[in-house]
């Protein structure tokens, strides 16, 4: 599917001159011009007979064999992901005979890379135009471009506030497009949530580093992590005037609860 180029290089002694020229192009297609430019739709081995005549009727002829050669086929397939993810890419080129000797792909953002599957990620979340040119052992190519969608990653992130042993946690996480579609939180005392604004109740005063994860509806994730500090000011005690009374007997509970200060 590739022009070859014929170019008739007959000559003659003296001063007769050339009359006519015929090609016979071993495909059942003929031609008289002195450059000929011809298109073999098959690949094979083909005898080339060029037949020349001069004006005394004088005659010679020359075959020459042409070699056409197999096209690559290139495909190759991917799927959409999210932005920072390694792009799957499936290269499924082929040739009918001979060998696929090189690859060249572009990724359509800036960068490129001669590997028969490489490893890419993309750090914008917009549509690119990748493109796999495939290159034979005996220079035949084809091209393949594929559109590629990269998604963005939700920006996880969060506000609390806490009281005494009580704590309210408030989702601020946002994303470019898209929607969030699942937060699992995870509040560093083995407690967890999977709602939006989860409230949660310590059970002990403490440093305590709570995860919140994000999902995106095409499956992107992003987490965050903040500490927060969990400090009951007081502890609730008393005492009993006697531990063993008689039915009928009296008994004084007097309040023994302690305040204390931040980091007691």
């Amino acid at each position: 599917n590739q022009g070859t180029l014929f170019t008739d290089l007959t000559t003659i002694a003296g001063t007769s001159s050339i009359d006519s020229i015929h090609w016979n192009f071993g495909d059942n297609t003929f031609g008289v011009d002195s450059i000929e430019n011809h298109i073999y739709n098959n690949i094979g081995t083909y005898s080339v007979q060029l037949f020349a005549q001069s004006d005394q009727g004088c005659a010679d002829s020359l075959v020459q064999t042409v070699f056409v050669n197999p096209n690559p086929v290139v495909d190759f397939s991917l799927a959409d992901t999210c932005v920072f993810q390694v792009v799957n890419l499936n290269n499924n080129s082929s040739i009918t005979s001979g060998t696929i000797s090189n690859y060249e792909w572009d990724f359509g953002d800036n960068s490129t890379s001669t590997l028969f599957e490489p490893n890419h990620a993309f750090n914008q979340a917009v549509n690119y135009a990748l493109q796999l040119v495939a290159i034979s052992d005996s220079a035949c190519t084809d091209t393949s471009t594929l559109s590629l969608t990269i998604h963005p990653q939700p920006v996880a992130d969060f506000t609390f506030t806490s009281s005494c042993f009580n704590a309210s946690f408030i989702d601020a996480s946002n994303i470019a497009s898209g929607g969030i579609n699942d937060y699992a939180w995870n509040f560093g005392d083995m407690g967890t949530a999977s709602i939006q604004n989860p409230n949660h109740i310590y059970t002990a005063n403490g440093n305590y580093t709570v995860n919140l994860q994000t999902t995106s509806d095409f499956g992107c994730v992003h987490d965050t992590s903040k500490s927060i500090n969990i400090f009951n000011n007081f502890t609730a005690d008393f005492i009993l005037s006697n531990s063993q009374i008689c039915s009928g007997d009296c008994i004084q509970f007097s309040d023994s609860s302690t305040a204390h200060t931040s980091g007691t």
